[in-house]
């Protein structure tokens, strides 16, 4: 089951590529733009991923205090790269990098997996509670200041879905007893497959007292000033996202007003609700593609746009991962047994 999802996920994102290439122009077109890019330009992109991750990293670091969870900042900075590498070559959103993290960060700390879950909760929480008023402010801005197309009507509908899924996720994770019955109700579903059956058992022995242990952590987690350092802190990493797309169309010589790009980058983000595409490989690229043109930059300048911020964000995850796994002595393999 798990070799199909990578398989539809790949053939889909594969055919999504397939059709960006085709409507920007074909390959050679987009070629062309990519072997004019400025390279300062894109060393500058790189630069503002690595401070994005370690932005990812510190926010982290500083709730796992909260919980007396002590690391250096490099084991932390190590661990988002592994997380974040792993979410882009799995399918299912954070299917991959956020359950390694938990575990990493418990065998290296010596604590149960339920309270270093509680380190990540909250990250989640504002990272889905930015990307939400996103929603938002695009959603507005295409009813009020843009021409009704199907296209953007096909935009609003994916946004209403979005800010829906979003809001049910919040409920659930402070309804306890809504949660309780959504953790129960998901290892029922995902019991019924062979490879899942035995840890669906144990999933659901531990659910009681790992639950409270989550709880009692995750209150702590949640202070006002806690809560404030989140808030600045994910404003910025918001920030650093939408600056490395626009510094990425710079390299290409492409110029449009950064809303723009912030409408690019908001739409992409859709594609975290389509869990089966590995990182999203095809729908991020379309939705960067998508509100890039409505700022009247060329749909093959888009695409290159798209290509080229995939390729590098790939590359220093590919290189960084591998490096960061090597140096805890960990394979691949520990990760997908647990």
């Amino acid at each position: 089951m798990r070799q199909l999802a990578a398989y539809a996920g790949g053939i889909i994102s594969a055919i999504l590529l397939y059709f960006l290439a085709q409507y920007s122009g074909g390959v050679y077109a987009i070629a062309d733009i990519v072997v004019s890019a400025n390279i300062a330009f894109l060393f500058l992109a790189v630069v503002l991923f690595l401070a994005t991750l370690a932005g990812f990293a510190y926010r982290w670091r500083v709730l796992a205090e909260a919980l007396n969870i002590t690391q250096k900042f490099a084991v932390f900075f190590k661990l988002q790269i592994i997380g974040y590498w792993l979410n882009t070559i799995t399918p299912f959103f954070m299917a991959g990098g956020e359950p390694a993290k938990v575990y990493l960060l418990g065998k290296l700390s010596g604590v149960k997996k339920s309270k270093t879950l509680a380190t990540i909760v909250p990250p989640w929480f504002f990272d889905m509670g930015s990307f939400l008023l996103m929603d938002v402010f695009v959603l507005f801005y295409f009813l009020f200041f843009l021409e009704k197309t199907m296209i953007e009507a096909v935009l609003i509908a994916a946004i209403f879905v979005g800010m829906a899924f979003t809001a049910f996720l919040f409920y659930a994770l402070f309804n306890e007893k809504r949660a309780y019955a959504i953790a129960h109700f998901m290892i029922a579903i995902f019991g019924r497959f062979d490879f899942l059956k035995k840890r669906m058992v144990a999933a659901q022995r531990k659910l009681a007292s790992d639950v409270g242990i989550f709880s009692e952590a995750l209150e702590k987690n949640m202070t006002f000033k806690l809560v404030v350092l989140n808030a600045i802190v994910t404003v910025f990493l918001r920030i650093f996202d939408v600056l490395r797309l626009y510094v990425v169309l710079l390299a290409f010589g492409g110029d449009t007003s950064i809303l723009f790009v912030f409408v690019a980058f908001t739409i992409s983000r859709l594609s975290v609700f389509v869990p089966v595409l590995p990182g999203g490989i095809g729908a991020v690229e379309s939705g960067i593609v998508v509100g890039l043109s409505l700022g009247g930059v060329p749909v093959a300048l888009g695409a290159a746009v798209a290509i080229v911020d995939r390729i590098l964000t790939f590359i220093v995850l590919a290189l960084g991962g591998t490096l960061c796994l090597s140096s805890f002595d960990l394979k691949a393999k520990e990760l997908r047994e647990h």
